[in-house]
């Protein structure tokens, strides 16, 4: 069986897409699947399915709701027993699963994998398996929880690991100097995050080496005015180096130490990240 909520929670099993029609059972499995192997209380569950309107007897109800979601399930196990997977113990419930079997568990090891071998020099291995990590990405993880605060601290979590998997993947792919195909990918990460100076940086030097110095010249000032729009900023010291490069038709060195941060929002996050409870970790 493998679980999805990276997106849409979505369960396969032996006989393929296993039907859950209703949104409450798939929020009890997407509770259930944002700690493998850990007892999660009814009273917990409760919480991520109704957030802070859960109804007197919630608990009762997602008894309900979990024997529902085993029907489901029972005939996509070829005979394991359904108890043996959705088990109860200790008031609560767990899913019996190992990480490989979850998608967000997945996404997160290829990360810190990734990561590893593009700090140890190993650019395209990098490149790689941080490309593997975001195919698992099909959408707003957790979304059937979302309106839990759990909900959206996994969310806001996941959504941060993204964002640096897509830069550091970036990193990794600029070194294989295969640089035109990289620009459509970079174009469309800067529309859907025009904040992000790193992402810019690596869009206008793809451009510059793909030969496209006015395009880059134009994504330099595109980035520019998003900045400044955004967060009263002026591009950081080493997106004005690849604009530099650009202008002059020369060369940019990348991974030359970590990108000027400033604007791009990740010091906010991580200070935000200190306030709000820990995400779980793939175990």
């Amino acid at each position: 069986m493998d679980v999805s909520v990276l997106g849409p929670v979505r369960v396969h099993g032996s006989r393929g897409l296993v039907a859950l029609p209703q949104q409450r059972v798939r929020a009890v499995l997407t509770s259930l699947a944002a700690q493998p192997r850990h007892v999660v209380s009814a009273d917990e569950i409760a919480a991520d399915v109704w957030g802070a309107h859960a109804p007197r007897g919630a608990a009762t109800t997602v008894r309900s709701y979990v024997a529902r979601l085993r029907r489901a399930l029972v005939p996509h196990l070829d005979g394991l027993p359904v108890s043996d997977v959705v088990v109860t113990r200790d008031g609560g419930y767990l899913l019996q699963v190992e990480d490989g079997q979850l998608d967000w568990c997945r996404f997160v090891t290829g990360i810190d994998e990734g990561t590893r071998l593009l700090g140890s020099g190993d650019a395209p291995s990098a490149a790689l398996v941080l490309h593997r990590a975001l195919q698992e990405w099909r959408g707003v993880p957790f979304i059937e929880i979302a309106g839990s605060s759990r909900g959206a601290a996994l969310t806001a979590w996941l959504q941060e690991l993204r964002l640096t998997a897509l830069q550091v993947e970036g990193e990794g792919l600029l070194q294989g100097e295969d640089y035109a195909r990289h620009v459509p990918r970079l174009a469309a990460l800067v529309v859907e995050y025009p904040l992000q100076e790193r992402l810019w940086e690596q869009l206008v030097i793809s451009l510059t080496r793909s030969g496209r110095r006015a395009e880059a010249l134009m994504a330099f000032r595109q980035a520019r005015e998003a900045l400044r729009l955004g967060l009263r900023v002026e591009p950081g010291s080493r997106l004005t180096a690849a604009y530099t490069a650009a202008r002059n038709g020369g060369g940019v060195s990348v991974l030359d130490g970590d990108w000027d941060r400033r604007g791009t929002g990740v010091e906010r996050r991580r200070d935000n990240r200190r306030r709000t409870p820990a995400a779980p970790t793939a175990t």
